[in-house]
Order: C-alpha cells, then sequence, then structure tokens
C-alpha cells in the first residue's frame, strides 16, 4: 500500500477471505480508483485498466509468461515471497510489480480481480500527463515480463517535487 493510498471498505475482509479460500494463492490485486480524477479521467482510467486486463489474460493464460499486480494494491503470501527471493531491489520505481508477479507466477496463483480496488492519488498522473503514463507504464510492463528487467530505469520522485513546492 502506498502512502496516499486509502482502502476501501471491506478490501482487508475480502483479501483473508480469498486468501483462506485458495492455498494456492500466491499473490492478490487489483486497481486503483484515482480520487482526485474528474469523472471524465476516471472514464479514461477505467478504459485503460480494461485494455490492461486484456494483456494481463494473454500473458497469463495463453503465452504463461508472468502475471499482473498493481504496484501499492497488491498482497503477497509471505512463504510464497521468501520462495522467490523477496523483491528486487535493483528495479528502482517501473516494473518492480511486474517483477514481483512475474516471479510470484511461477510459484502459485496471482490473482488480479477488479474487485479488489483501492482509492489513490493521481499526482503522478496529472504531473506527468495520462498519456505518457500509460505508454511509460505499458512499455515497463512488456519489457520486465519478457526482458526481465524494466525499459525505462530513471523516473520522477513526486514526493519530492511536492515537499520542495512546499518550502519555495
Amino acid at each position: 500500500m502506498d502512502s496516499d493510498s486509502r482502502l476501501t471498505d471491506g478490501w482487508v475482509k475480502q483479501v483473508l477471505e480469498a486468501f483462506a479460500a485458495e492455498r494456492k494463492l500466491v499473490a492478490l490485486s487489483g486497481p486503483f480508483v484515482y480520487y482526485d480524477l474528474t469523472p471524465q479521467q476516471r472514464l479514461t482510467v477505467r478504459v485503460f485498466y480494461a485494455a490492461a486486463f486484456l494483456v494481463y489474460a494473454m500473458n497469463r493464460y495463453v503465452l504463461r509468461a508472468g502475471s499482473m499486480v498493481q504496484g501499492g494494491n497488491f498482497v503477497l503470501r509471505r512463504d510464497a515471497l521468501e520462495k522467490i527471493g523477496g523483491f528486487n531491489t535493483a528495479i528502482a520505481f517501473y516494473g518492480e510489480d511486474t517483477d514481483i508477479a512475474r516471479r510470484m507466477n511461477q510459484v502459485g496463483m496471482v490473482r488480479f480481480t477488479f474487485d479488489l480496488k483501492m482509492f489513490s492519488s493521481a499526482r503522478r498522473l496529472k504531473q506527468e500527463g495520462m498519456l505518457t503514463i500509460a505508454a511509460r507504464y505499458t512499455i515497463n510492463y512488456l519489457w520486465t515480463t519478457f526482458r526481465k528487467k524494466p525499459f525505462t530505469e530513471e523516473y520522477i520522485d513526486i514526493r519530492e517535487q511536492a515537499v520542495a513546492e512546499q518550502k519555495g
């Protein structure tokens, strides 16, 4: 969970029930609902998630190359995380969620569901632009899935900029 995210009602209960019901489940994730976007911008994000879900389904069920989790809105089974050697700390930003999904998929079931929503800030989308971010996340998802490292290694630390603006 990210510092600018908020749990939706029933989030914890849903996670506990999903892991209790399915012993092979090693990771569970869902989308963000950006609380600070306009309704039209939120619709655009939903369209992106729908397209991303199709890529995820193809990747998981047809190509069997990995899976998908939304960074900031996912839960992992501890023993499975230990089995894959933990997080890849060499990945600073883009692709860390894809890498963990790809590797967790090797030891169990990784599920992405639209039912596990979490509220989050859209400050990165607003600052860098929705199309830019969509393209950047897409290329890094594909690159990390198939080349095992992100395409983009540099990123803007939105938090540092916000602190600098507050001081300035």
